[in-house]
């Protein structure tokens, strides 16, 4: 096996230079390029999933408005990092307000990505510093939940919400990328990135990037399987029909009385590394999808799912978690 690394990232170097770039995004870029420009400039938020084109789309905007003087005019820092009141008023605060000449544009724009992260103290300085420099400097807030904005910041912004990239979308990205940088890569591997990163460009991107520097540029399932942490469905559908469809073999007394054999097959997730968290959501969609169980018992098997879920985020155990789980999926008649 040989290792190459990259000398740039991919997301880095494939990422958008102009608004029309811009990926599967068509009816925000299209208000956007029709309504914004350098003398109209309203305070925006864009909010939705990671990797949709959010600060993509603010800073080719403002390439695109700004053109030599970007340095000049647009400052972009990230809130999950610097999101305490003191850099509200000191960064931010210095920089809004900053004079400048409007002979070329009339504001500077300042870039907040991870806004969500934002203290309530610290973004509600943030509404006070654009409600008093907002002649000269606007904003534009990026965050992934919209509802962790506070109201009186939120009302000041137009919002656009950005969706999850659909397949196809993706697909012709990582094929572009796939042609530049001559790698070798099948449909079924770009596929399975694609089912990995769920509308997640930059996921998408890394993966395909990561997965190249192995096996001397041969990008397999396997290498894609790894380095994304996911679990092979095999494996979910060993788990399902020795738990769920072992009910129909008239196995289920044997499993009920038997709790070695819940564990064991709680061991078997646990010991092979696999997050617990995705092999709920992998066993999720397999409920979902399956087409013999009845809507009932996909509902009551999801809440348990999904109470396990809030449990893991709150650190519960998780071999207490699943095995719980899998007890509600031998007990589901």
């Amino acid at each position: 096996m040989s290792i190459s690394v990259s000398s740039k990232l991919w997301v880095e170097k494939y990422r958008p230079k102009t608004i029309e770039d811009v990926q599967s995004q068509d009816e925000i870029i299209k208000t956007l390029s029709q309504n914004i420009n350098i003398n109209n400039l309203p305070h925006l938020l864009f909010y939705g999933n990671p990797g949709t084109g959010k600060t993509s789309t603010i800073l080719a905007l403002a390439r695109d408005m700004f053109g030599d003087t970007f340095s000049e005019r647009v400052l972009e820092l990230n809130a999950s990092d610097e999101r305490g009141i003191d850099v509200i008023r000191d960064k931010v605060k210095n920089f809004a307000s900053r004079s400048i000449n409007k002979e070329k544009a009339q504001f500077k724009l300042i870039i907040l990505d991870e806004a969500d992260s934002m203290t309530n103290d610290a973004q509600s300085a943030l509404r006070r510093i654009i409600e008093k420099y907002t002649n000269v400097t606007r904003f534009c807030l990026i965050c992934n939940y919209v509802s962790r904005i506070i109201e009186p910041l939120a009302s000041r912004c137009i919002k656009y919400r950005f969706t999850p990239l659909p397949a196809e979308g993706v697909l012709s990205r990582l094929q572009e990328i796939s042609d530049n940088e001559v790698v070798d890569v099948s449909d079924d591997s770009l596929s399975l990135i694609i089912e990995i990163s769920r509308g997640d460009l930059r996921r998408a991107i890394t993966l395909l990037q990561t997965a190249s520097s192995f096996n001397d540029g041969e990008v397999t399932s396997d290498i894609i399987l790894d380095i994304s942490g996911s679990i092979d469905q095999k494996i979910i559908d060993d788990i399902w029909d020795r738990l769920y469809f072992s009910q129909k073999s008239n196995l289920i007394n044997k499993i009920m009385t038997n709790k070695v054999y819940l564990i064991d097959c709680v061991d078997e997730i646990i010991d092979q590394g696999f997050s617990v968290s995705v092999f709920l959501s992998n066993l999720y969609k397999k409920v979902v999808t399956d087409p013999d169980m009845s809507d009932f018992k996909k509902a009551y098997l999801i809440k348990f799912i999904g109470t396990a879920d809030e449990n893991l985020k709150n650190s519960a155990d998780e071999k207490l978690q699943l095995l719980n789980l899998f007890y509600k999926m031998v007990d589901i008649n």
